[in-house]
């Protein structure tokens, strides 16, 4: 959500650019609202992780206490927390005097800080901005910003929220950053309005990918023996793989202790494969367990930075239970499409909504919805559909299911913690206590007599 006099194609001045869904329209705080619920319902996305930067924050702070169901995280950047009215009053003087020489100054002031994005502006963007000012949309957005923000609440069910913001930013000074009840807020101390676009930038859901890494990391030890479902799932995906043919190359994305890396190996023995996963620990596990393969090679990386930066071309890409996980999938499949070959082909297996949706119900009910599971977020079919269809011209989704039925509630949770597959918990997040956990029990046997969950996948075949 862009700042005043801005569109969305702001961010793709970033370095490294990024693959966000964004406007590319100046805002009108009057339709905004609307706007974006029908676009998330339009391409059937569920909840988001949303940003608003300077007048777009107030934007998309209002748009999720409107809307907290749609919210999965919310990340407010220099955001001012009030405009007086005399400088306001001065800015419509100014902008109508001549706005296309304030707009230019306003735009260079924004960059104080960031000569080497500022330049990119100009080259990029300044020229077709100034060319299309719409006044009436600019005064309605100084009608908007003019209104008093104090500091407000944002209510359950929305996710983390994020308050950040430059320390040397003129347009929103740090001193009158806008305060939100229960946020996370952190000030970049040298920077100023456009923080966000620099190199040096670290976003909350990278600090939540990093969470998971280290979680992922601590299982190593342990994960195969908890990971009935996980190899369930390979077996599935391995016998959704082509005949051999002529595939000579093939990718592997979160490739963990290598269990579905064994199966590609035995269906593509000429093959040269590439297993790339996030996780150090995962990956010496993996190294053992196929020792002495030829034509393996083991790649340290996350999957997602792997495909975007990847220009090598391969036959097969494939990845077991790990795209759930991905901060953008449109993305990712972006780039698995444009690194397969001419006759290439992509297969997967990821974990849908409904995974866990017992255990999600039961933590909802014993925390007062404080507690939430990750796998709320998972994508469904049509989005799963959708999304593919954009890249991929044959796409098909065959559904999987498994109820599985543990003695306690203790035997239910152990495998989540000792595959790494508990998910993102900010610092701070309430935690399960000893009372919840006999509480949760007794709320399994209440509700079906025993302790038992489901858990939802999609096989994923697709074609260039």
């Amino acid at each position: 959500m862009p700042g005043w006099g801005f569109d969305g194609r702001i961010i793709t001045l970033a370095d490294p650019p990024r693959s966000w869904i964004f406007p590319d329209f100046f805002l009108d705080p009057d339709s905004v609202p609307k706007m974006l619920l029908d676009h998330l319902r339009r391409r059937k996305i569920p909840r988001v992780q949303l940003v608003g930067w300077s007048m777009g924050g107030n934007l998309a702070l209002d748009f999720a206490r409107s809307y907290p169901e749609r919210i999965a995280g919310l990340h407010l950047l220099s955001v001012r927390r009030h405009w007086p009215a005399m400088e306001i009053e001065a800015i419509r003087a100014a902008l109508d005097a001549d706005p296309q020489s304030f707009m230019s100054s306003f735009y260079r002031k924004c960059f104080l800080g960031d000569k080497a994005r500022y330049q990119l502006f100009v080259k990029q963007l300044q020229e077709e901005y100034l060319g299309a000012l719409d006044l009436s949309v600019l005064h309605r957005g100084l009608d908007y910003l003019e209104n008093p923000r104090a500091v407000v609440p944002v209510s359950n069910p929305v996710g983390e929220v994020f308050c950040l913001h430059g320390g040397k930013d003129i347009i929103a000074p740090v001193e009158e950053m806008l305060l939100v009840e229960g946020a996370q807020r952190q000030v970049y101390g040298q920077a100023g309005h456009t923080f966000f676009l620099g190199k040096d930038m670290v976003f909350p859901w990278q600090v939540r990918k990093n969470f998971i890494r280290r979680r992922f990391s601590r299982a190593a030890g342990t994960y195969d023996s908890y990971a009935g479902v996980q190899k369930e799932l390979a077996r599935r995906l391995a016998d959704a793989l082509p005949a051999a043919g002529n595939f000579e190359t093939v990718l592997e994305i979160g490739c963990g202790t290598g269990n579905f890396t064994e199966a590609l190996r035995a269906q593509y023995p000429a093959a040269d494969i590439v297993a790339v996963d996030f996780s150090e620990k995962m990956l010496q596990v993996a190294r053992e367990k196929l020792a002495g393969t030829e034509n393996l090679h083991f790649v340290c990386e996350d999957g997602e930075r792997f495909l975007a930066g990847g220009k090598k071309s391969f036959d097969l890409i494939a990845s077991n239970a790990t795209l759930q996980w991905f901060d953008d999938l449109d993305g990712a499949f972006f780039h698995a499409r444009r690194l397969l070959s001419p006759t290439g082909c992509f297969r997967a297996t990821i974990f849908g909504p409904r995974t866990l949706a017992e255990l999600a119900r039961g933590l909802q009910c014993v925390s007062d919805g404080a507690i939430r599971i990750p796998a709320g977020s998972f994508p469904d079919a049509d989005h799963l559909y959708q999304t593919l269809r954009k890249h991929f011209t044959t796409v098909r989704i065959e559904p999987w299911q498994l109820l599985k039925e543990y003695g306690s509630i203790h035997d239910l949770l152990i495998p989540l913690a000792r595959t790494g597959t508990t998910g993102w918990h900010a610092a701070g997040s309430p935690r399960l206590t000893r009372e919840m956990l006999q509480q949760l029990d007794q709320w399994f046997l209440a509700e079906y007599g025993s302790h038992r969950v489901t858990y939802q996948a999609f096989i994923l075949r697709c074609e260039p």
